[in-house]
C-alpha cells in the first residue's frame, strides 16, 4: 500500500513539476491532454491509498507493507464510497477503471502500446522524469515531517492535562480558562480527529515513518538522515535555557496567584511545553532544509523569512480543517498571553500582554 502510494506520487509530480519549475515553465492551460488526464486517473489511486493508510472510519487502517491488487482497491473504494464526493461522481466506467488498475498495480501489458508515436510534449516532458520524481519524493519526505508533528501535539496535550489536574497551589483566573482549553482540546481529539488514541498515532507514526524512510533510499542520499527518527531529534540548543526559564516565569505569573510561591507543577508545565517546542524548532529545522532543496530543484529563490511552526500550521489547517485539535501555541497566546514563535533555529517567546 505505501509503495502505491509513492508510485501514484511520482506519476503525479511529472506534470506538476513541469508546471511549477521556474525554467521552461508550461504555463497555466498549455498542460498537454494526456498529461492532465493522467494526473486526474492517477490521483483517484493516490486517494485511495491515503484512505487505507489514514482513514480508519469504516475499516481498519492498513500497514505501508500490506500487499494489495488492483481488485482489492477496485472494491476498497466502492465499499467506502470513495468514488463519491461532495461535488459529484467519479465519471469513469467500471471496466475502464478495471483495466487502468490492472495496469498500473497489477503490471498487466498495453495492447499496442510499441506503436504508439508521442506528441513532441510528451516527448520532451519525458526528459524531465529524474528531477520530477525527485520533486514527489522531497514533498512526500515533507508531509512526513510535518503531520508527525500532531501526534506529538496531541501527545503533549493529555501530558499537559494530567499536570493541570495535579495543580496542588492556588489557581487564577488564566489558569481556569488554560485548563478548560487543554480539556476541550483532549475531548475534540478523541471524539473528532483520526489521532484520538495512541494506538491511531502509533499507527500513523508507521506510516510517516515508512513514508520518509523509503523517499530517502530512492533519493539516495547517503549523507542525510536516512529515518524520520533520526531527522527529528530534538537538539539542545545555548539559548535554551533561558527559554526555559522565561517559559516558567511567565506560566508562574499567569496561572498562580501573585502571593503563591513558585512550585514544582509550573516547573512540570514548562518542562512539558519546553519538550513539545524543542520538538516542533526540530520539525521546522527538517521542513526548512527539505523546501530548500525543492526550491533548488523548482529554480525557485529562496523566501524573504525564515519558516516558521505557525506556517505549518497553516498547511495543517487548510488540509484537515475540520478534524484539527487546535495548536498548542495558539491556546498559550490566547489564554495566557505568551506569544511564542519558532523558526528553525530559534525559540522567541514574548509577553502580549505587556507588548
Amino acid at each position: 500500500v505505501g509503495d502505491l502510494e509513492r508510485l501514484s506520487a511520482v506519476v503525479l509530480t511529472l506534470p506538476a513539476f513541469l508546471l511549477m519549475r521556474a525554467n521552461n515553465r508550461v504555463e497555466n492551460g498549455r498542460l498537454h491532454p494526456v498529461l492532465s488526464s493522467m494526473f486526474r486517473v492517477t490521483d483517484g489511486v493516490r486517494m485511495v491509498m491515503h484512505y487505507m493508510l489514514f482513514i480508519d472510519v469504516n475499516e481498519p487502517t492498513r500497514p505501508p507493507d500490506a500487499p494489495i491488487t488492483s481488485r482489492e482497491i477496485f472494491s476498497y473504494a466502492e465499499r467506502n464510497a470513495v468514488f463519491l464526493s461532495d461535488h459529484g461522481v467519479c465519471a469513469g466506467p467500471r471496466v475502464m477503471i478495471e483495466e487502468f488498475l490492472r495496469i498500473l498495480v497489477d503490471g498487466e501489458s498495453i495492447e499496442g502500446a510499441e506503436s504508439v508515436v508521442l506528441d513532441d510534449p510528451l516527448e520532451s516532458a519525458l526528459t524531465s522524469i529524474e528531477p520530477s520524481f525527485d520533486y514527489a519524493l522531497y514533498g512526500l519526505q515533507l508531509h512526513a515531517i510535518v503531520f508527525v508533528l500532531w501526534n506529538i501535539l496531541t501527545r503533549t496535550y493529555e501530558q499537559l492535562c494530567a499536570i493541570v489536574e495535579a495543580w496542588p497551589a492556588e489557581k487564577s483566573e488564566f489558569f481556569a480558562k488554560f485548563r478548560q482549553r487543554l480539556y476541550d482540546a483532549v475531548t475534540f481529539m478523541r471524539t473528532h480527529s483520526y489521532i484520538g488514541t495512541e494506538e491511531s498515532r502509533m499507527r500513523r507514526d508507521q506510516v510517516f515513518a515508512d513514508m520518509y524512510a523509503k523517499s530517502a533510499c530512492g533519493l539516495g542520499f547517503s549523507s542525510s538522515p536516512t529515518t524520520l527518527s533520526e531527522c527529528l531529534t530534538p537538539v539542545w540548543e545555548a539559548h535554551d535555557g533561558e527559554v526555559l526559564e522565561q517559559l516558567c516565569s511567565l506560566l508562574q505569573q499567569r496561572l498562580c496567584l501573585g502571593t503563591a510561591p513558585e512550585n514544582s507543577a509550573s516547573e512540570s508545565l514548562a518542562g512539558c511545553v519546553m519538550d513539545y517546542l524543542r520538538q516542533e524548532r526540530a520539525v521546522v529545522r527538517a521542513a526548512w532544509e527539505i523546501q530548500q532543496r525543492i526550491n533548488h530543484l523548482l529554480g525557485r529563490s529562496s523566501p524573504g523569512r525564515p519558516l516558521t511552526g505557525w506556517d505549518l500550521y497553516i498547511y495543517y489547517e487548510l488540509q484537515e480543517a475540520r478534524r484539527r485539535p487546535p495548536y498548542l501555541l495558539a491556546v498559550l497566546k490566547e489564554e495566557i498571553g505568551v506569544r511564542i514563535n519558532i523558526t528553525h533555529d530559534t525559540i522567541q517567546i514574548t509577553d502580549s500582554m505587556t507588548g
